[in-house]
């Protein structure tokens, strides 16, 4: 190989270095400058919110942009002193958990984020907490975050505590698949029969013991599966059973809950109408709202609001051509 040649080739690996380095050192304080602006943006929003001030930055567009490099600024924001602030970032650590954390280990840590957040004594950010808890899966709690929510079970459990904290704490297990509380569990269930001779019949969906066997529901119990099942169809107010029981059926994600709500999905009764003027959605909206929530390429996901006699026929041609579906659980 001659010198000339020698010296060509060097030159040519010595642009395409010096060019690589420049692209990656370009890239790297792109990132920066980005990363950057996140922070920025994010502790405009939280200072606007803190000081109960108009918001000028919208948090879809913060979780759409950034995703997941938002998440240990979301944990330290977790702590914060002002309730608002702590509502305001599990908002956004569920809908990037949801939504746009395509990898399991960031939904392990965000749960883990917002399953110790249970022990915020805000009563504007506990219950909001434990609510976005319930929109993940087994998969999505580590063994720690099951160790908590078991020792936080407990110490409910032993001190017979029926507050709407405990039912949460209940449900939450329920999602996390904490199956060595089976039996406590079993110990928490009434005989709702005995609601019946009460005024309002109802009254058992407000109960620890409903709480507890939709939970036992949700871990596979068959008798409790049945019995969840009979207590929403035996359920006469019908604004009741459409608007808030289907939902809690949707939660224990069992194959027979699927024809029960489909029943309800192909009936064409029409909107219920209270005294006071109150029109409900027929049944069918909100048979169609918890199937989406609870079976993965139902074709309509969405609250119930926001659907269309088109969207119910689309779902009702699913749910009759399509004989398996996968359970989001």
């Amino acid at each position: 190989m001659s010198i000339k040649f020698r010296v060509m080739i060097y030159l040519l690996f010595s642009f395409v270095f010096t060019g690589t380095v420049i692209l990656a050192s370009g890239y790297s304080q792109e990132k920066e400058t980005s990363l950057s602006e996140m922070e920025s943006s994010l502790a405009t929003l939280m200072s606007q919110t803190k000081n109960r001030e108009a918001v000028t930055i919208r948090t879809n567009q913060l979780v759409e942009t950034y995703g997941v490099n938002l998440l240990p600024f979301l944990e330290r924001y977790m702590h914060d002193d002002s309730e608002h602030v702590r509502y305001i970032s599990c908002a956004m650590l569920w809908q990037i958990g949801v939504n746009n954390a395509p990898l399991k280990a960031d939904r392990i840590r965000i749960v883990g984020i917002l399953t110790r957040s249970l022990a915020d004594s805000s009563p504007l950010v506990q219950p909001h907490v434990a609510k976005c808890l319930l929109d993940f899966t087994a998969s999505d709690f580590s063994r720690d975050t099951k160790k908590w929510l078991e020792n936080d079970f407990l110490s409910y459990y032993a001190k017979s505590d029926s507050s709407r904290d405990f039912h949460n704490i209940i449900l939450i297990c329920g999602v996390a698949d904490i199956k060595s509380i089976l039996s406590l569990l079993k110990n928490l269930l009434e005989d709702e029969r005995q609601y019946e001779k009460k005024e309002h019949a109802g009254s058992w969906y407000g109960t620890t013991s409903w709480a507890a066997r939709r939970a036992r529901a949700r871990m596979g119990s068959k008798e409790d599966i049945i019995r969840c099942i009979q207590l929403v169809e035996q359920e006469k107010d019908k604004m009741m059973r459409y608007s808030v029981l289907f939902s809690r059926l949707q939660y224990i994600r069992q194959p027979e809950v699927i024809p029960v709500l489909a029943k309800y999905l192909n009936s064409d009764e029409g909107p219920l109408y209270e005294s006071d003027d109150t029109i409900l959605l027929p049944a069918r909206y909100w048979a169609a709202e918890a199937l989406g929530i609870m079976l993965e390429d139902f074709p309509a996901r969405k609250e119930v609001s926001l659907f269309t006699e088109q969207d119910i026929t689309l779902c009702r041609k699913m749910i009759s051509a399509k004989k398996e579906w996968k359970i989001i659980r």
